[in-house]
């Protein structure tokens, strides 16, 4: 089974190639036409012109070669990274039948296939390469295709007739060329039908195309080893309408096709879906969600939240998210061609205008629909502090960030928890012990990572043992040195992310974290929430019992969910850790996130 999360990063293998190729053309292109601006003589730009744009086709054909010259055995290697998750998590259907699996290396109808499909793919990769260009609005409204090189040739043309005949200034040339490009973005056309998509979304569903057929035959063999026709439909949050109706539930062979729609574009596994399926053995597998459970996360999703004056359900306000990410995606280029262009600061001022009011309105629109910022989507064109310093991970500063938010339902429920295991100290004799030291030998592959965690986890339980207040440590994953500790926390069962905290580590991306946890509970759904939207590489919980927890998130989770499985375990006998412990668990089958306990070595 694969995640949605898994399925989308592998979907956007190509994304930064792709995205860097753009870039660079768009910079050729502007950086000739400051030149040729210069160039006024008629004589002098008819040879100048020719020179240039045989050097631009060179160099255009270059650029895509040195960006997309992906080699048949590097896309087999993300299929082949991809497919081995999902086929690890059907061993556990396999050993609860009691029957042997072959191993994915020696699947030779399994290896066959994944060769054919990489080819494939690597095929349909060289055909959008061949085939790209910019769309651009023509006076009767409609979008006309134009491959890079041409377009290069006829945006030089245009700027030098126009600045040279005195009709327009160098400045209202080049920003019409920047913003036909900006608009357009690098496209790639299907000629047979005229259609043209950016080039990134092209790339994504060749390699989702190819991802299917790959899990398809993975997922039927399976079912045919284990003697079944059924298959259980994986749920992610966030699905269109269509593909809510049947996600979560089990279903045979035929019914994926007539239900889900396997097979077609719209449907199970088609264009831009993220689910996935797999055997369901009646008798012996156990549904991830009950009717019940689906129809309430279901409710949840639709509940409509009201911004401005429309009402969104999940799946419009990630819709919407979307499109902001691709206008502020847009805006950074632009601020930046008009910077390399050398145009009126002026227009660089209102570029950069427009683009913090798009960042403002993405931040407000996130935190009001709930949604985790993912600033990475944008940011990642390399391009920096382009939109001085207000595109960066924006922060409200009356916002509180952390492991848990004072005054949530989380922090409610963590207390009323709490309160069932009032025994906060910490016993010093085991946590200065070789037992206790061996758990953190191996926590990461580093060994001063490892000793900075286990030198701060024994100050802080011996600082607040016996209180219900936590301390927390921002450890460099390569280094090991504490680039932060917060020791003095007035609030119990919590961590508040102020100022100083998000300045610290805003800029820092190989952080990895350890707080304490009075109640000696496993990390919490806020825990996740706060590793993946700080993008903290991993995570750490020393309880005050002496157990030691590590945690990853990369992707944000629903709380209310987890709090429903909590209380449904609870019902059915289990204690709180063992309720929260399973609940956990269950998550971690839906959602991109783990937790395990860090265990001392024997």
């Amino acid at each position: 089974m694969l995640k949605a999360s898994e399925i989308e990063r592998a979907s956007m293998a190509f994304d930064k190639p792709l995205r860097d190729l753009e870039m660079q053309i768009m910079e050729d292109i502007v950086r000739r036409i400051k030149i040729n601006g210069e160039i006024t003589r008629s004589a002098d730009w008819q040879i100048y012109r020719l020179h240039e744009l045989g050097m631009s086709k060179r160099e255009i054909k270059k650029a895509i070669a040195d960006n997309l010259d992906l080699s048949k055995a590097e896309i087999k290697h993300l299929f082949k990274d991809i497919l081995r998750k999902g086929y690890e998590w059907d061993d556990s259907i396999y050993k609860t039948k009691g029957k042997a699996r072959i191993p994915l290396e020696e699947n030779e109808g399994m290896q066959r296939l994944l060769s054919a499909v990489s080819e494939q793919t690597s095929g349909e990769l060289k055909n959008i390469s061949q085939s790209l260009g910019f769309a651009v609005k023509q006076p009767d409204g409609k979008l006309k295709f134009t491959q890079a090189a041409d377009f290069y040739q006829q945006s030089l043309d245009n700027a030098i007739m126009g600045i040279a005949s005195g009709a327009f200034d160098y400045n209202t040339v080049i920003k019409k060329v920047i913003s036909d490009m900006t608009n357009s973005g690098l496209r790639t056309v299907d000629y047979a039908t005229g259609w043209s998509n950016r080039a990134d979304v092209a790339a994504r569903r060749s390699v989702m195309t190819g991802l299917s057929q790959l899990t398809a035959k993975m997922n039927e063999d399976n079912a045919k080893e284990l003697g079944t026709d059924y298959f259980e439909v994986t749920w992610h949050s966030g699905a269109r309408p269509s593909h809510q109706e049947w996600q979560g539930k089990v279903y045979s062979k035929k019914e994926l096709e007539t239900v889900c729609g396997l097979g077609t574009v719209t449907g199970l596994c088609g264009a831009n879906c993220y689910h996935d399926y797999y055997p369901f053995i009646p008798g012996i597998s156990e549904r991830s969600y009950t009717d019940e459970e689906l129809a309430q996360m279901n409710a949840e999703e639709n509940k409509p939240v009201k911004y401005g004056d429309k009402e969104y359900t999940k799946y419009e306000a990630l819709q919407r998210q979307r499109k902001l990410e691709t206008a502020m995606r847009a805006q950074r280029q632009k601020i930046h061609l008009l910077e390399e262009a050398g145009t009126d600061e002026e227009d660089i001022i209102n570029a950069r205008c427009r683009y913090r009011g798009t960042s403002q309105e993405y931040t407000r629109f996130s935190k009001a629909m709930g949604l985790p910022q993912q600033r990475e989507r944008v940011t990642a064109d390399g391009l920096g502090n382009i939109g001085v310093g207000k595109y960066s991970k924006a922060v409200d500063k009356n916002e509180k960030y952390g492991i848990m938010n004072v005054g949530s339902d989380d922090v409610a429920l963590e207390y009323q928890r709490y309160g069932r295991n009032k025994n906060t100290l910490v016993n010093s004799t085991y946590i200065e012990s070789g037992e206790y030291r061996r758990k953190f030998d191996n926590a990461t592959d580093n060994a001063e990572v490892n000793k900075a965690l286990y030198d701060n986890a024994k100050k802080a339980l011996r600082h607040r043992s016996g209180t219900a207040f936590e301390d927390m440590y921002w450890i460099d994953s390569n280094t090991g040195k504490t680039i932060l500790a917060v020791e003095d926390s007035k609030e119990e069962r919590a961590i508040i992310y102020n100022e100083r905290i998000m300045k610290t580590i805003r800029n820092e991306s190989d952080i990895i974290t350890l707080h304490t946890h009075p109640s000696s509970m496993p990390p919490s759904a806020s825990d996740l929430n706060s590793c993946f939207r700080n993008g903290y590489k991993k995570g750490f919980v020393a309880c005050h019992n002496g157990r030691v927890f590590g945690y990853t998130a990369n992707e944000e989770i629903n709380e209310r969910i987890y709090n429903m499985y909590v209380e449904r375990f609870t019902k059915d006998g289990y204690d709180e850790f063992g309720a929260q412990m399973r609940a956990l668990n269950k998550l971690s089958q839906t959602y991109d996130v783990s937790v395990w306990e860090v265990l001392h070595n024997e």
